[in-house]
């Protein structure tokens, strides 16, 4: 398999959706980065999607990755594909599976992990590989970016430039402010408009807060300047 712009463009194009199994779970969410609908199953690779959608070094992503040829230790090909395939910002693919679920892995799975690092390092991409416990470690970020995405992730919802900018001016004006006394800043403005807002502007790190120790709420703390950066 040789790499390049077309086959890089291949690996990052979905297929088209057709659900298969319709006893399993299907998350179906709106992502902002693809203005697209994805479709998802399980709930480890929700997870995955809330990490991989709000993580603003990441440009582009496939959560449906047609099946890929990777050889097995023993010189076996198997066609697989991974639960998703990342583009970030600076040009870099990433590999992202899910394989080893429980403390210890079959070795079935153990062979899959091998190949596909094996074959990231082949084409020069980088390779990361969850567990359950992984995507879940910190509860209390990843129900933030849940409740965050829930403000963001609506297909029919037009983001307002302007407004956005004049609450990025409002919180850059203060050391810190809580969220409601922003929304107190515009009166005149529908405050799920102004939530929307808060939350792009904290998805894309031009804000920030204690995501990862505090529950999101109308008394979180929000800072352009603060020391909520380094989290």
């Amino acid at each position: 398999m040789i790499v390049n712009k077309q086959t890089i463009d291949e690996l990052m194009t979905p297929s088209a959706f057709k659900r298969e199994n319709y006893s399993a779970h299907l998350y179906a969410p709106y992502s902002i980065k693809l203005h697209r609908r994805v479709y998802i199953y399980t709930h480890d690779s929700y997870n995955l999607w809330v990490f991989i959608e709000t993580n603003p070094k990441i440009s582009s992503y496939n959560e449906d990755v047609e099946k890929i040829p990777i050889s097995l230790e023993d010189g076996n090909v198997i066609n697989i594909s991974p639960r998703f395939i990342a583009l970030k910002v600076d040009g870099v693919v990433e590999v992202h599976t899910i394989l080893n679920n429980s403390q210890k892995p079959s070795d079935k799975k153990i062979a899959e992990i091998n190949a596909w690092q094996r074959f990231c390092q082949l084409h020069g991409f980088n390779y990361q590989n969850w567990t359950s416990e992984e995507l879940t470690i910190n509860k209390v970020r990843l129900a933030n970016y849940k409740k965050l995405l829930r403000y963001t992730s609506s297909p029919n919802s037009v983001v307002n430039r302007k407004l956005e900018h004049q609450v990025l001016s409002e919180i850059s004006n203060v050391r810190k402010i809580v969220f409601y006394k922003i929304l107190q800043h515009f009166p005149l403005s529908d405050p799920e408009d102004i939530k929307t807002s808060i939350a792009r502007l904290i998805i894309s790190n031009q804000v920030y807060s204690d995501l990862d120790l505090y529950p999101f709420s109308m008394l979180t703390e929000i800072s352009a300047h603060h020391e909520f950066h380094s989290n």
